[in-house]
């Protein structure tokens, strides 16, 4: 309805044995937009990294 916000729905299907997936396909039902630029590998671990030890300190982990 025009009074619930929009839900992204994930379908996904998987090609191959259970052992070895060769293909996995995966369907978002909204569009998405992605920035022109990602950020490194270690730049995201260092970010989450940080996130995790803020959560670890703000509740006594």
């Amino acid at each position: 309805s025009r009074d619930s916000p929009p839900i992204i729905k994930v379908e996904s299907r998987l090609f191959g044995t259970l052992e070895k997936i060769e293909l996995e396909f995966l369907r978002l039902s909204l569009p998405l937009a992605c920035h022109d630029k990602f950020s490194s590998r270690q730049a995201t671990l260092e970010r989450r990294q940080i996130a995790l030890n803020e959560y670890a300190e703000a509740h006594g982990d």
